[in-house]
Order: C-alpha cells, then sequence, then structure tokens
C-alpha cells in the first residue's frame, strides 16, 4: 500500500488509469485514421514503399505525440480528463515536455500485451508506478483541479 504521506497526491487510481488507457487507445487510433485519410489525399500518387514509410511516421509520431502533447501541456490525456486524473512530479508540479515525452515511450510497442504489463506492473509497484513512470519521476494522481 502507497505511503500517501509522501506522494504528490492519491496514487490509487489503477482503476482509473485502466479506463483512460482504453481510451486513449481509442483517441489514438481515431488520431491515426485521420492522419492516415489526410496523407492519402495529400500524397495521392504514392508507392507502395512510400505509403509505408508514411504509416510507419505516422505510427511513431501519434504513438509519442499524443501523449507527449496532451501531457506536456495539460497533464493529462483525453483519457486522464475523462477519468480525473492527471500526471504530475514527486512534489506535485506539473510535468515538463521530455518528462512525458519519456514516460510514454512504451506506446511505441502498443498493443494489448504492453498494456497489461504496464497495468500488472502498477499494481505490483509500491508507488503505483509504470517503469517509464520511475524513468521520468513522474506519478499519476487523482486530479483535485488545484
Amino acid at each position: 500500500m502507497p505511503r500517501s504521506s509522501t506522494y504528490p497526491g492519491n496514487v490509487n487510481v489503477l482503476g482509473a488509469r485502466l479506463v483512460a488507457q482504453l481510451i486513449d487507445l481509442v483517441a489514438m487510433f481515431l488520431l491515426m485514421l485521420v492522419a492516415i485519410v489526410a496523407l492519402v489525399v495529400v500524397f495521392p500518387g504514392v508507392d507502395a514503399a512510400g505509403a509505408e514509410l508514411l504509416g510507419v511516421l505516422t505510427f511513431v509520431g501519434v504513438a509519442l505525440g499524443y501523449g507527449t502533447v496532451l501531457e506536456g501541456t495539460y497533464g493529462k490525456t483525453l483519457g486522464k480528463m475523462a477519468t480525473n486524473v492527471r500526471v504530475v512530479c514527486r512534489d506535485g508540479s506539473e510535468i515538463d515536455y521530455g518528462q512525458a515525452f519519456g514516460r510514454n515511450i512504451p506506446a511505441l510497442f502498443g498493443g494489448w500485451p504492453t498494456w497489461f504489463v504496464g497495468m500488472v506492473a502498477i499494481a505490483a509497484n509500491d508507488d503505483n508506478q509504470r517503469l517509464f513512470d520511475e524513468l521520468a519521476d513522474t506519478y499519476v494522481v487523482r486530479d483535485t483541479g488545484q
């Protein structure tokens, strides 16, 4: 059980994080679809190799950009907004873009196995952090609106 007096807020948000991840996966999927449709319109005559490259760049851009931009700017993604949690530093301050980028690297290895491993890691960690939360020195806490 986490020691609440040593944390920047209530870190007991595993259920909210699980729901937030599902919402974010849907949001990222839709964002990728929009990006791919836009790229097909902008580059209508691209060959197969070019299409593959555009697909990879779109995936990497959305996978890293979605969480990095939203968490770096607002401290939360759409899923976290919907579940009333946010990402903060140990002292409760806002995270920066470098921390947001670092904690979102697992998005490059997307899919349910990575997601499942992340949820198990949170449940097993005394601080309720994934490995990349620990590396970025970030915590996901209940958003108190402060």
